[in-house]
C-alpha cells in the first residue's frame, strides 16, 4: 500500500472530516436525521489551531458511537509518525479515538498538543531495538508490560508509558553530571534548589532551558525544546498571581546509577492537578516519596499551605484538595481567617483539629464525614459556640472542658464510636447554668451505659 493510499484508508477508516463549518453542518444535518444526538467537544483551541471532535449517539434502539475527527489531528499524527510509510499513524489514531470514547478530552487533548513529539521519539528507538533479545527480556520484567504477550508488535501497546517502559533500557543518557547542571542553572538565575537533603533534591526551573536536561530520563513534554507547553504550565496563575511552579522531585539515587526507578524522578504541577513520575505510568506520588521521607513531606506541606491561603475562600481550590489528599486537613485551620462565625467541612479527611481555640467569635462548627478522631481540647475556649455537629465520624471520646460552652444549644455527635463521656458534659445543661437544648446521639454508636450517663447527666435535654 503507498502512502497515499494508506493515508485515504486511514480517512475512511477513522472518519476523518475538514475543519469546515459547511461540510460539518451539512454531516450533523444528515446524522440527525438518521437519530443520531451530536455532543460537540473541542479538544485543542489556542490563536493558531482549533480541533473539533463531534461524537454521535444514536437513540436507536442498537446504541451507537461515531465519533468525527479533523484532518488537522490526522495530519498532526502524520507529522510524528517516523516511518516512511507511515506504518505507525494508525496506533496513535486508536490511542487518540480510545481516550474520545473513554470521554477523557484531557488526555486526548494533551495526546495531541503536547505528547505527539514524544511518540514520535518512542517509536524510532522502538523499532530500532524491538528485535533484540534483550529488549525482550527487559519487556518481560516490567510490571506495566505483563499483559503484552508479543514485545515487538506496536498494536499491543495500549498506551504511550507502556512503550515508554518498553524502550526505557535503551535511551542512551548519562546522569552523573547532572546535578553540576542543575546548579548551573541556578547561577544563571533560571531555577531554583529550594531543598537539598541526603535522600532528595527539589529543583524549581524557571525556563525551558533549565527543565531540557531532563528529556533523556523522562517522557514529560514540558522536556523537550520542540515543545511550548512548559511555558503554558509556568504561566498559569497561583492564588497570589505569581506564576505558577514546575516542583520536580529528585530522589538522589538518580545521581549515583544507570539503573533509573521510575520514582527517582517526580514532576509536579499543582494547578493543572498532575503528579508524574518520569515515565507518567499509574503511581502514588504520596505512598513513593511523600509517606517515606519526612524532609520532602514537611517542604510541600508549607508550600501547599503557603498556596492555599491565597486561595482559601474559592469553591474549587486546587490547593486545599491535594492538602486533604495527602491528609493535612488539619492544616486548613492555620489558613482560615480568626474573626469567622462559621466553620464547615462536609466528607473531607480532617482527622484531628487542632489550634481551634482562635475562633473566639465561632457560633457553628460543622465537622461531618471527615474521618475525624480528634477534636482539640481548647474547644471549650469558643464562648460563643452555639452549634456543633461532628457526626459520621471516628472519634472515640470528646474534650473534657466540653462542658465550659455555656452558649451551646445543639450539639451532633450521630455516627461516632464514642466510648467515653466526660462527666464536665453535665454543665451543658440548664440545671448548671448550660444552654443546650438538643443532643443528637445513639445509643448504638455509644453503648447503654454512656447513653444512660448522658442521660443522667442532661436531665433537661432532649435527646434524639
Amino acid at each position: 500500500m503507498t502512502q497515499v493510499s494508506k493515508i485515504n484508508f486511514l480517512k475512511n477508516k477513522y472518519n476523518v472530516i475538514k475543519l469546515d463549518d459547511e461540510v460539518i453542518g451539512k454531516l450533523v444535518d444528515e446524522k440527525k436525521e438518521l437519530g443520531f444526538k451530536v455532543v460537540e467537544k473541542k479538544i485543542i483551541k489556542d490563536n493558531k489551531l482549533g480541533v473539533l471532535v463531534f461524537k454521535l449517539v444514536t437513540n436507536l434502539k442498537r446504541d451507537k458511537t461515531k465519533i468525527l475527527i479533523s484532518d488537522i489531528v490526522l495530519n498532526l499524527i502524520l507529522k510524528n509518525d517516523p516511518s516512511k510509510n507511515k506504518i505507525n499513524t494508525e496506533w496513535m489514531l486508536t490511542l487518540f479515538i480510545n481516550l474520545i470514547k473513554e470521554s477523557n478530552y484531557i488526555e486526548s487533548n494533551r495526546f495531541i498538543s503536547e505528547d505527539l513529539p514524544l511518540a514520535k521519539d518512542y517509536l524510532e528507538v522502538f523499532e530500532q531495538n524491538k528485535r533484540k533479545k534483550k529488549f525482550k527480556t527487559y519487556c518481560r520484567k516490567s510490571f506495566l508490560l505483563r499483559d503484552i504477550k508479543d514485545y515487538s508488535n506496536l498494536n499491543q501497546y495500549k498506551s504511550l508509558s507502556q512503550l515508554y517502559d518498553a524502550i526505557d533500557p535503551f535511551v542512551v543518557r548519562d546522569a552523573s553530571t547532572m546535578f553540576n547542571l542543575l546548579e548551573k542553572y541556578v547561577q544563571l538565575g533560571e531555577a531554583e534548589i529550594p531543598l537539598k537533603s541526603r535522600d532528595y533534591t527539589i529543583y524549581i526551573p524557571k525556563t525551558l532551558e533549565a527543565n531540557y536536561m531532563f528529556r533523556d530520563f523522562t517522557s514529560w513534554c514540558t522536556a523537550r525544546k520542540d515543545n511550548t507547553n512548559f511555558k503554558g504550565y509556568v504561566e498559569t496563575k497561583q492564588g497570589n498571581g505569581d506564576k505558577s511552579n514546575i516542583y520536580i522531585v529528585i530522589n538522589n539515587k538518580f545521581f549515583k546509577t544507570d539503573e533509573l526507578e521510575n520514582d527517582y524522578l517526580y514532576q509536579i504541577h499543582f494547578e493543572s492537578k498532575q503528579t508524574q513520575n518520569r515515565v507518567q505510568s499509574n503511581s502514588d506520588f504520596y505512598d513513593d516519596v511523600l509517606l517515606k521521607n519526612k524532609v520532602v513531606r514537611d517542604y510541600f506541606k508549607f508550600e501547599l499551605s503557603r498556596l492555599a491561603k491565597d486561595t482559601i475562600k474559592k469553591d474549587d481550590n486546587t490547593y486545599i484538595s491535594y492538602l486533604i489528599k495527602y491528609g493535612w486537613g488539619e492544616l486548613l485551620f492555620d489558613l482560615i481567617e480568626d474573626d469567622v462565625s462559621v466553620i464547615k467541612f462536609l466528607n473531607k479527611k480532617i482527622t484531628k483539629v487542632k489550634g481551634i481555640n482562635k475562633f473566639k467569635k465561632l457560633k457553628q462548627l460543622v465537622i461531618c464525614g471527615c474521618e475525624l478522631n480528634e477534636l482539640d481540647e481548647k474547644v471549650g475556649d469558643l464562648n460563643s459556640l452555639e452549634f456543633i455537629s461532628l457526626s459520621n465520624n471516628k472519634l472515640k471520646t470528646l474534650p473534657n472542658n466540653i462542658g465550659n460552652l455555656n452558649n451551646l444549644k445543639m450539639m451532633n455527635i450521630i455516627g461516632n464510636p464514642i466510648k467515653k463521656i466526660p462527666d464536665s458534659i453535665k454543665y451543658l445543661d440548664k440545671t448548671n447554668g448550660g444552654s443546650l437544648i438538643s443532643l443528637m446521639v445513639l445509643k448504638k454508636d455509644v453503648g447503654e451505659v454512656n447513653y444512660n450517663k448522658i442521660k443522667k447527666l442532661l436531665p433537661t435535654i432532649e435527646l434524639n
